[in-house]
């Protein structure tokens, strides 16, 4: 009897940090799925998803450089498109995004997406969240269309 209570009770206790750490994730999923906010039910996007408060400062300042490139005319890549849609256009009402699966450690977490635009189609998509001053931003992201990342993305658009 007292080695089932034993049992029992280091079995609880081994649950323990898994809730804990599910809950610690959570801030991040939920920044995370944030992202695609403006896709999702009313589809009303209001700025182009480089032109949104959800980046780290270093990748903020990375985005800020090309786009002075891109406004003067010297970079057009990556503007064409939704980053975190990996689209032009969406079906509002069938876009779906899901985590599939987190990694966190900290002040860093990384989180792989399923996004279905819409039209029987998805993409997965890895995003590299930062915690700076409380708030969860995302500080690369790979995709289809970015294999290598956002940041190297930006960085080989602007060296062209």
């Amino acid at each position: 009897m007292i080695r089932a209570l034993i049992i029992a009770a280091s079995l609880s206790l081994a649950a323990l940090p898994t809730a804990a750490m599910t809950a610690d994730k959570r801030p991040a999923v939920q920044a995370a799925l944030a992202l695609y906010d403006g896709y999702r039910g009313n589809g009303n996007v209001t700025a182009a998803d480089w032109e949104l408060p959800v980046f780290s400062a270093d990748l903020t300042r990375i985005i800020a450089a090309w786009m002075a490139k891109n406004e003067a005319g010297d970079v057009t890549e990556l503007s064409d498109f939704g980053w975190f849609c990996e689209c032009q256009d969406w079906d509002q009402q069938g876009f779906k995004v899901k985590p599939l699966s987190v990694k966190q450690n900290g002040d860093h977490a990384t989180i792989r997406m399923r996004v279905r635009a819409g039209w029987g189609t998805s993409v997965e998509q890895n995003l590299v969240m930062v915690r700076e001053d409380g708030r969860w931003l995302l500080d690369d992201m790979t995709t289809p269309s970015m294999p290598t990342g956002l940041r190297a993305a930006l960085h080989e658009a602007m060296s062209d």
